[in-house]
């Protein structure tokens, strides 16, 4: 297969683990330094989630994404925070995102609420300050992780990122993130190890992780023999491919409007060549099908392993029940018969309902929910194209904005059946986090398009 980067010193899974050493050293010396030069002596801890909590960060022009946690908030320590993300800002990343949350409270609620906040937590690696800080926050992770939370995650966002990436489709031109096999689905590897350790009561703690979390992954998989050999080794070619494809990509566009995006479209490809001395178009097409093609492969096959787990917790009927929940050739008398008993099942059902374009088996399952709390079930609601204007609103102005649920609001601004005066109030809220507002914002101002292209 095509190999645009035989030559380099340092590629792929190596690269972005050194990537990550340089990402901490960063952090450490602005936050040990701040600290001391503003005098704050109130206890704090700084913890890498996402990418760099995995060991994963791309080079080249990635986000900062840090979460600086305390028993709870003062002057001292918002002044302190305020220094931390001007400083580290200064530093060579697209942006720098500590998220507005930080005290012990607010980390617990978002842990017992939220997936996709929730998994930030999760995924949070220690990387300097209070001790005792430290402590208390692995405390919390191992007090709301389990493997039911782990499969409810999964299947969410499996069928979440389906509908995500294709709404990140520009133009026709796919984006190296996000797409099926592109750099996002390495969660999906990271998310099947945990589930393996939370059952089999191994540690899940990043703390002692020596490579990135997707490599660490694939050789489970490989271990436990749910792949072979072959398929290995071309997952972890492919992982080492999309990595440099996308680390170039980002340096390509540095600078520019895209800054931070990677659609590989003419003119990232046109970039690309000229900066790196890529082939034709036609080459790097095949060799960005050829790698994605390799990881979705692997993606799918841990999904049956992980519906398999799922069986072990649920009953022998559980995986039929799932598959049968989210196909859309399942007629709409027979889904709805299903048992919808647990989360990951109700969760199926309205993606199978929704994907299969059946709007009176879908609005039968949203009126059967109506009053949930679940974050789960209300965001696969929010996702649905066949979503009411009406519900969306209530769904926009009402729970999605209380603590814990506010990236529902996100998926509510990127959902093309919400309504311009919705939109307007979760836009012109200022009680919500500029995270929250800004899809909103880019939807009454440019469109759903632009919406759903926000970094």
């Amino acid at each position: 297969m095509i190999d645009f980067y035989s030559q380099r010193k340092l590629w792929g899974t190596h690269r972005i683990y050194k990537e990550t050493l340089k990402f901490d050293e960063i952090v450490r010396e602005v936050f040990e330094e701040s600290k001391k030069s503003e005098g704050v002596n109130h206890p704090m801890a700084v913890f890498a989630y996402g990418s760099p909590g995995r060991y994963e960060l791309t080079g080249g022009d990635s986000d900062a994404d840090i979460l600086i946690a305390e028993p709870f908030k003062n002057q001292e320590s918002d002044r302190l925070k305020k220094v931390l993300k001007k400083r580290w800002g200064a530093f060579d990343f697209s942006k720098v995102d500590v998220p507005p949350w930080s005290t012990y409270e607010d980390i617990e609620t978002f842990l017992r609420t939220s997936l996709v906040e929730g998994n930030q937590v999760l995924e949070t690696r220690f990387i300097c300050g209070d001790e005792s800080v430290r402590k208390e926050i692995e405390s919390k992770k191992k007090e709301y992780d389990s493997p039911h939370r782990e499969l409810v995650n999964i299947i969410f966002n499996r069928l979440y990122f389906d509908q995500y990436f294709k709404q990140r489709v520009r133009n026709g031109a796919k984006n190296i993130k996000y797409c099926n096999g592109g750099t996002r689905d390495f969660l999906v590897f990271y998310w099947y190890d945990r589930l393996c350790r939370k059952v089999d009561g191994e540690e899940t703690s990043l703390s002692g992780l020596k490579q990135p979390k997707i490599k660490e992954g694939l050789e489970r998989l490989m271990m436990e023999g749910v792949i072979n050999g072959e398929q290995f080794g071309r997952a972890i070619y492919a992982v080492n491919g999309l990595i440099e494809l996308r680390t170039d990509s980002l340096i390509a566009n540095r600078g520019t409007e895209e800054r931070g995006l990677s659609v590989l479209d003419d003119r990232l490809i046109e970039k690309l060549q000229k900066d790196f001395q890529y082939p034709t178009k036609e080459r790097v097409i095949e060799f960005f099908e050829y790698v994605t093609r390799s990881i979705d492969e692997v993606v799918k096959i841990s999904l049956e392993r992980t519906l398999d787990i799922g069986s072990t917790f649920y009953g022998n009927k559980w995986k039929e029940r799932i598959k049968s929940a989210y196909s859309t050739k399942t007629p709409q008398e027979e889904r709805l018969r299903i048992p919808d008993i647990d989360a990951p099942t109700r969760i199926a059902l309205l993606w199978g309902a929704s994907n299969s374009g059946d709007l009176e088996g879908f609005q039968k399952l949203s009126k059967r929910y109506t009053n949930t709390t679940d974050w789960g079930t209300i965001a696969s609601i929010a996702c649905s194209p066949l979503c009411s204007s009406k519900i969306l609103n209530e769904i926009g102005t009402g729970i999605a904005k209380e603590n814990g649920y506010g990236y529902i609001l996100r998926i509510v601004g990127r959902n093309n059946n919400t309504k311009k005066e919705t939109l307007k109030q979760i836009a012109e809220d200022s009680t919500l986090d500029k995270r929250y507002t800004e899809v909103a914002k880019t939807a009454l101002e440019h469109g759903s398009q632009r919406a759903n292209n926000l970094i």
